[in-house]
């Protein structure tokens, strides 16, 4: 089983966006605030290098790696890479954040 968590700030028209379209897929998550959750923040920040908001943490209960999906800035693209027993996936659009999130979790 797959657990979808969403780290987003406040105010985000992004983070917004995403969990609107998650919630008219039907993708169950759980959203926290990078503010009032700073240790998951940095956590996060610490492992991918990476700030953007909002950023997808896909978990399984069985041994498949961790998945960090973020929403990319127009200027920067990622890319995959495997980190540790991680995965980093970069996305530019929220379309296929939701994509990679569906995938995921079918």
């Amino acid at each position: 089983m797959k657990k979808v968590r969403v780290l987003r700030l406040s105010g985000c028209r992004h983070c917004k966006e995403l969990m609107d379209r998650l919630d008219n897929v039907g993708i169950k998550y759980e959203s926290f605030d990078a503010d009032e959750h700073s240790d998951l923040a940095d956590q996060v920040e610490n492992f991918t290098g990476i700030r953007n908001y909002p950023i997808v943490i896909v978990t399984s209960t069985d041994s498949t790696p961790v998945t960090y999906l973020f929403k990319a800035s127009s200027t920067e693209e990622v890319g995959k890479t495997t980190v540790k027993n991680a995965i980093k996936i970069g996305h530019l659009t929220t379309d296929s954040l939701v994509d990679n999130i569906i995938n995921l979790t079918n």
